[in-house]
């Protein structure tokens, strides 16, 4: 009796084999697809609080805030607890002052006061004394912070990031610094020149976050010194929906890091007026490689780079081939009538890279960091930009660069920009 065969054949089998497998292949891109689309709106939402946050800081306080300002000090106690958080009371307390990053600022109107009066009253350190039960900051965190003062917030990282740069107050979002200071000499571009005076890359015209502290002086203070000015969004004179104010940076330092200080910086303090100063000059930065350089670098120097560390720049570069009209600018970088320096790889939207690697393929450290004040993000195309008006936007990382330019200055035209009369349209803009 002839009997039916019921199973798959081998070719049945094959055939089934090569559907899931077709199947699978179709499946994996578009649910990829559908979970980028979700961290990208999870990253325009946290970069619309920031610059929410901003807004509310500056209509309350009346200005914006700075990339790097001071939060008051810290004096150990003669009894009782030298950290309320700290049951066991161990370790050195320390007197200093408490100066931090960008993101401090904004803590009381991102839902995070607890962490904000960790740095705004005076029972709190910031600097975790040696023993305790608190983990500190390490890395790109600097040394030294204090678990809470320094913790990692969701709404300063975007999902889609895969760079750790520091084990706490991760981050990758950075405030517009606006025009850098410093630029590779043409002659020698392995060493760094002043492109125009430091006080004037703060000014209303080609910036809008800058510092508004970086200690006292035991000496005078350097030539080329200079505590930024009271800037208000009303200075915004290109337009509130035009002037960017956040962007993404996946190489950006922590939130709350004070330019390229350590927690033991803070330590070098004096007393003025019954308030806890840090002392700018007189002493380099602790600790070593990517915090220094020739034998470390002055505290006022290292907190005034914070503009890099955290922060995006606009360089006086041009790919139009003009020819320098601006007396302005130190004739040691481009004199009066010589042609405006090209515009450098790694100053455009991530760093003129196409993926992570190429992004991220040279380490920010103190000597080079104004290489590194621009937009980057692993999304595919371009990064998530929000602007002074909290309107967010996606710019493509093939943007003019005169239209950057002009993202990033306030009032275009006045700026130092070298081409002022290229005017931001809307459709430029998009």
């Amino acid at each position: 009796m002839k009997r039916n065969n019921t199973g798959f054949t081998l070719v049945e089998l094959l055939v089934v084999i090569a559907i899931i497998g077709i199947l699978v292949g179709l499946l994996v891109p578009a649910v990829q697809a559908v979970r980028e689309a979700a961290r990208l709106t999870q990253c325009q939402n946290n970069i619309r609080q920031l610059a929410v946050a901003t807004q509310t800081y500056a209509n309350q306080r009346g200005q914006l805030p700075g990339y790097v300002q001071r939060y008051g000090g810290y004096i150990p106690p003669a009894s009782g607890p030298g950290d309320p958080t700290d049951p066991s009371n161990a370790g050195t307390f320390v007197a200093h002052a408490k100066v931090g990053g960008f993101g401090v600022a904004l803590l009381p109107h991102i839902e995070q006061q607890a962490i904000f009066e960790h740095w705004s009253e005076s029972k709190y350190p910031v600097l975790k004394p040696v023993g305790g039960i608190h983990e500190e900051s390490s890395e790109l965190a600097g040394a030294g912070f204090h678990a809470i003062a320094a913790a990692s917030i969701a709404t300063f990282q975007c999902p889609s990031s895969p760079v750790i740069n520091s084990n706490l107050g991760r981050n990758t979002y950075a405030p517009n610094t606006g025009m850098s200071h410093l630029g590779d000499n043409p002659a020698n571009g392995a060493v760094r020149v002043l492109t125009t005076g430091l006080s004037r890359t703060y000014n209303t015209k080609n910036s809008l976050f800058n510092p508004k502290y970086v200690g006292v002086f035991s000496g005078a203070p350097p030539a080329n010194f200079a505590v930024g000015q009271k800037i208000t969004l009303e200075d915004v004179a290109d337009g509130l929906s035009t002037t960017m104010l956040y962007s993404e940076n996946v190489q950006a330092y922590p939130w709350f890091r004070p330019g390229f200080l350590n927690a033991a910086d803070l330590a070098n303090a004096t007393m003025v007026n019954g308030q806890v100063e840090l002392v700018a000059d007189g002493a380099t930065v602790s600790g070593g490689g990517l915090y220094s350089e020739s034998g470390g670098a002055p505290i006022w120097e290292a907190l005034i780079n914070g503009r890099f560390s955290a922060g995006i720049n606009w360089h006086y570069e041009s790919d139009e081939q003009l020819l320098s009209s601006n007396d302005k600018i130190n004739a040691a970088y481009v004199a009066v009538g010589a042609p405006v320096p090209a515009v450098q790889r790694f100053h455009k939207i991530n760093g003129d890279g196409r993926d992570i690697d190429s992004i991220t393929e040279r380490i920010p450290n103190f000597a080079d960091a104004y290489h590194f004040g621009r937009p980057s993000s692993t999304h595919p195309g371009g990064v998530v930009v929000a602007f002074c008006d909290t309107n967010i936007q996606f710019v493509t990382d093939t943007i003019d660069y005169r239209v950057y330019q002009a993202m990033l200055t306030p009032h275009g035209k006045k700026s130092d920009v070298p081409n002022p009369e290229f005017v931001l349209t809307d459709e430029l803009a998009e």
